[in-house]
């Protein structure tokens, strides 16, 4: 699979998703949206994958919107206030293939973490916060750039940003369009780690290899159990522990587990 603006390297059982387009800090282009959409089927749908790594290249993970998409509709913006125009679908076509990346990362059965190198602003951080968890370099930042554009928040940094901060502190962020510091979105629960950006990849290489030792099937109904729990009242999330804890007692690699423990020896995972 050729992709000019995303590479896919692989680490054993660990996929690394890098946006490759160091001169507009990883801005979403059109071709990078693209791009990123065919690797993150790629990798979710790759048997021998146990974790992804999204992260960006050069000195930022992303900023956000394309210039050069926001200059087009500026330019063409009578064009694009009329529905159907090739202009409006063009960019109608960006966000919903956005959306559906955010959508595919969030449920997906494997573990993805989000390792923020740099500045991330506007949709960048939505990507950032969709992951399973985000480690952050202590010199990097989220912008949350919208309202200065002229625009409301997407990429589900309005769903984030009020679940974690509250409506009130979440309103404030977005009118004034605040710069988030590394320390800020560790207090504020949006990110797991802020380490120096010398120790960064290696910090995430370590977490996703620790991941990657967990049974497969663990891994996919853990992460299962943490996105419904956003959602969903206590009982019921109960009642999935117990639906999913019978899945897997049930399974191999429980077995497998146990026997390894008492024979003193790593244990080999099939995924069944």
């Amino acid at each position: 699979m050729k992709l000019n603006t995303v590479k896919i390297q692989h680490h054993e059982h660990v996929a690394e998703i890098t946006m490759n387009c160091p001169s507009t800090l990883n801005a979403l282009s059109e071709e990078l949206v693209l791009d990123l959409e065919a690797a993150v089927a790629d990798v979710n749908s790759d048997d021998n994958v146990r974790v992804v790594i999204l992260t960006g290249a050069g000195r930022g993970f992303g900023a956000g919107a394309d210039k050069n998409a926001l200059q087009d509709v500026v330019l063409h913006h009578d064009k694009f206030c009329q529905k159907g125009s090739d202009v409006r679908v063009r960019f109608e076509n960006s966000l919903a293939k956005m959306s559906e990346i955010l959508q595919k990362i969030r449920e997906s059965s494997k573990p993805w973490i989000s390792v923020v190198n740099g500045p991330a602003a506007g949709a960048s951080c939505g990507l950032a916060w969709s992951c399973s968890t985000s480690i952050m370099a202590d010199d990097a930042y989220h912008y949350i750039s919208f309202s200065r554009l002229g625009a409301v928040p997407d990429a589900g940094t309005t769903w984030q940003l009020v679940r974690n901060l509250g409506a009130q502190k979440a309103s404030a962020v977005i009118f004034n369009a605040q710069k988030i510091s590394a320390q800020e979105t560790l207090s504020w629960g949006l990110c797991s780690k802020v380490v120096p950006t010398s120790e960064l990849r290696a910090e995430a290489m370590a977490l996703a290899k620790k991941i990657s030792d967990i049974p497969p099937l663990v891994a996919a109904c853990t992460t299962q159990l943490i996105n419904e729990a956003r959602e969903n009242d206590i009982q019921t999330i109960i009642d999935k522990e117990f639906e999913l804890q019978m899945k897997c007692f049930t399974s191999s690699d429980f077995l497998e587990s146990v026997t390894a423990h008492f024979e003193n020896r790593k244990p080999v995972w099939t995924g069944a």
